[in-house]
Formats: C-alpha cells, structure tokens, sequence
C-alpha cells in the first residue's frame, strides 16, 4: 500500500510538472507572438484584410473596370488563339504566326484593344475584393483572365513582327507592361508569380521586337521609360504583406488551434511564420549574398516539428525571390540592348562600356553579384546576361533549354514565339 502511495504521489508529481512546464510554454510563446504583432502594428503593418481595404477609386481612373469590360471580347478570341498558341510545332515550340497557316482576325473583336489601351493608361487598380472574405481562389479566375491578356499580346506582337511592323508591335509590348504594373495589385503569392510570368512574357516580347529589326527613337525611350518601372520593390514588399495575413488566418482557423494543450506549439509556428515573412519583407532590398546567408540560417531555423507549416511556405517564398531577381536582370537586360542598339552603330563590333550607355548605374548592374551585367556583340545582335543564382559565368547559354545564365541573345535563328 505504501509502494502505491508512492506511486500516486510521484505520479502527481509528474502531473503537475507537465502542467507547469506547458503553461510556462503558452505563457512564453504567448508573451513572443504577441510582442511581434505589436511591433508590426506599431510599424503600421496591415495584419487583416480590412487593413487593406481601398478607398473608392472612381471607375473612369480603374483598370480593373476596363479589364472587365474587355472579358467578352478576350474569351472569345481566347478560344481561337488557343489551339494555335498550345499546340507545339514540329521543333516542340509553339508555332509564331508565320509558320501557321492559322489566322484570328483581331478585328473580329473590336473592342478588346481600345480596351487594354485604356487599362493601361489608368493611374489606378482596384480588384474590388472583399478583402474581409478573401479565400485564396478568390481571385483566380481574374489572374487567369491577365495569363489570358498577356498570351493574346503575345501572339499579336508575333503577328505584327511577320509583317514586318516593328514599331507597332513594341507599342504592344509596351502596352503589356504596363497592364502587368496593374496586375501587381492583385493579393497573395499565386497572383504575384503569375504577374511575374506576365512580366517575362512581356520583356521577351520586347526583346524580339529589338533584335527583329530598327524601330523608332520615340517607342525606344517609351520603352527605357517603362523597363524603368521594374526596379520599383512596391509589388514584392506587396505581396508579402498580403501573403502574411493570409497565413495568419489559416493558423487561426486550425481546428482547437487555442486548446491549451497544443496551444504553445501552434504560438511557436505561427511566430516562426512571422518571422520569416518579416525576413522576406527585409530581403527585398538586401544583397542577394546576403538574402542567401539569411536563407541558410532561417532554414535552419525550421527545421524543428514544431514548426511545420513555417517550414511548408519558406521554398515558395525562396522560389518568388528567385523570380522576383530573375524578371528585374531580363527587364535591365532589355534595357541595355535597347541602349546598345540606339547608341552603337549596327556595322560596329565595339562594345561600349556600360557607364556609357546612359543608363542609371543600377540599371546595369547584376543583382547576383552586384557586379556589371554581361555584354557580348555576336554575330546577330547583342548578348546581355547575368551570372544567375550559381554565381558562375556559364558563357550566356541563353537559347538552352535550362540556361544557368539569365539575360537575352540574339535567337538561334528567327524570332521564337514568346514563352507560353
């Protein structure tokens, strides 16, 4: 009986040890989450949808009304353009207009492009969300629907460049990258990559045009003016924030994510999370050598079971930095050859130094290594690169499948159609 005795108190022992232990836990991780909402609060971090929420833009000064407006006419010549834009030609790229016997008559379609025009020339997006009922779909179907605007231009600067119309078809490079600076407004990480896509679209579209053949001096300082919008860090300082109050909902919508038992360790992941996100938001200005140490040490950091679902968002967050760097060396890349193309006669092999171009200094720099880009005068026209995320100057290797350098040459032979 004694031997029982003991077993009951050593047993109540342990009991009340746990129960000291964990409420010291949610006591601990309580204090260090709700410190870090107050010195987001304090900074005037939005840390809810209502946060977000704009005042009313009037709909002549909103793109989105116009984008709206242009759907009927962007579905229905969707629906032609797509069997010819997806179905890869013999080569396994996308056939450009020029080789395809298949026509779409813009003109069928009159209203989509005075349309995009006026989107484009609005100072102001509003989806018009209901910020406070936002789910992560939401806004899908209108990201698609940009996917959709930024395909159709594609093909339309395809087009023009088979009939030789160099100057128009930058003009509609131009007027899609300016409808991808309304795209950025869209919230959370999936639009974001998918405008960044957009983005690439556009500044291949543009390069293509510069190595088909000479356009006007006008349309090359629109186009300087409008490469110069990408060094802007709005839209990835933008989707952070909105991705961080996304993951903050989705942790308070966990089933008995406050049951006390449990409590601490869910306190523990969502801090984790916040501090990554805040990381994120620093990164964007940082050097990418040291936005990689950075990395390297918050991985690090996840690594505990406590922190799954932290652990789940840092390759996403990492893959649209990554992005992010990789869009901003093609739009400086673009924006050197414009320069070259304007400045060096096209019989001369001389290869100016990029101080001499005009350009602002960061407009030429590598964000990988924070060293110059790359130039090389080939054959056919300029080659413009950055090292890319080795670090490594492979050459330029630009027309490979997987090219470890990121930038834009001269095609292997006639202008390819844009990326899909």
């Amino acid at each position: 009986m004694t031997i029982l005795k003991w077993i009951g108190v050593v047993g109540a022992a342990v009991v009340a040890i746990v129960l000291l232990v964990l409420a010291y836990l949610v006591w601990s991780t309580d204090q260090r989450l709700e410190a870090q909402l107050a010195a987001l609060r304090a900074a005037g971090e939005p840390l809810t949808w209502n946060d977000l929420q704009p005042k009313p833009i009037p709909p002549e000064k909103n793109a989105a009304v116009f984008l709206a407006r242009a759907a009927s006419d962007l579905d229905g010549i969707w629906k032609e353009l797509a069997p010819i834009i997806e179905k890869p030609g013999p080569s396994g790229r996308a056939l450009t207009p020029l080789e395809s016997d298949a026509k779409v008559s813009f003109e069928a379609y009159p209203k989509l492009m005075p349309l995009l025009k006026q989107a484009a020339a609005c100072g102001e997006y509003d989806p018009q969300i209901d910020y406070a009922a936002i789910m992560s779909d939401v806004n899908m179907e209108r990201v698609q629907k940009h996917r959709a605007v930024a395909r159709v231009l594609n093909y339309r600067v395809s087009y023009l460049l088979s009939k030789n119309e160099h100057d128009e078809a930058l003009r509609h490079s131009i007027l899609l990258l300016r409808l991808t600076r309304h795209f950025e407004r869209e919230p959370m990480l999936m639009s974001y990559l998918m405008t960044l896509a957009c983005k690439g679209m556009g500044l291949e579209a543009a390069h293509n045009v510069l190595q088909a053949g000479p356009v006007s001096k006008e349309l090359r300082k629109e186009l300087d003016a409008e490469l110069a919008h990408f060094e802007s860090l709005e839209s990835a300082r933008w989707v952070v924030r909105t991705e961080r109050i996304y993951g903050m909902e989705q942790y308070a919508a966990i089933p008995a994510r406050n049951w006390w038992p449990i409590r601490a360790q869910w306190n523990y992941d969502e801090s984790k999370y916040l501090e990554l996100m805040e990381e994120s938001l620093k990164s964007v200005s940082l050097p990418y050598a040291e936005v990689l140490k950075n990395a390297q040490r918050l991985e690090a950091g996840l690594q505990s079971r406590y922190c799954a679902l932290a652990r789940l968002v840092f390759p996403a967050i990492r893959a649209a930095y990554n992005a992010t760097l990789r869009v901003k060396v093609q739009a400086r890349c673009v924006r050197v050859i414009n320069a070259l193309q304007a400045r060096v006669p096209p019989a001369s092999d001389a290869v100016p130094k990029l101080s001499e171009l005009g350009l602002p200094v960061e407009a030429t720099t590598d964000p990988f290594n924070d060293k110059p880009l790359v130039v090389k005068k080939l054959p056919d026209g300029w080659l413009v690169y950055s090292v890319g995320e080795d670090l490594e100057d492979n050459g330029g290797g630009i027309p490979d499948a997987k090219p470890k350098d990121y930038g834009f040459g001269p095609p292997a032979a006639k202008p390819k159609q844009p990326a899909k």
